[in-house]
């Protein structure tokens, strides 16, 4: 019986682990980036919705505004009255013994009229 050398085989270093470690690393980026992403579109959703509430609130300001504008309207009557404050009959200045009162006046009044023009003249 002959005993054939046995040719040794070089061998090759193989490295089944580091499919694994790789695929690993890749999953483990692709969870950041999405919960990155995640993070970004949620704080975009709260920023337009500040915006849309901030518009929203504008308008209705504006709304109540015009809304308070004609109420004003309709009490001081038509268009020829004019309001002013009540400091207007004293000295010139508001500074009299009821200086927040607003008042009314027609403007086409010849009482009215006739106070300004002989101050003027």
């Amino acid at each position: 019986m002959k005993i054939k050398p046995s040719k040794k085989r070089p061998i090759k270093h193989v490295s089944k682990g580091f499919a694994l470690i790789a695929t690993i690393t890749l999953m483990m980026l692709l969870a950041l980036l999405s919960v990155g992403l995640l993070t970004i579109a949620s704080s975009q959703v709260r920023i337009s919705e500040k915006q849309l509430f901030a518009a929203e609130a504008k308008s209705l300001a504006r709304f109540s505004l015009e809304v308070s504008l004609g109420q004003l309207q309709c009490e001081l009557g038509p268009d020829q009255r004019v309001s002013a404050n009540s400091g207007i009959l004293s000295s010139g200045t508001s500074e009299g013994s009821s200086p927040y009162i607003l008042g009314a006046w027609n403007s086409w009044d010849t009482w009215l009229n006739r106070n300004n023009s002989s101050g003027m003249s």
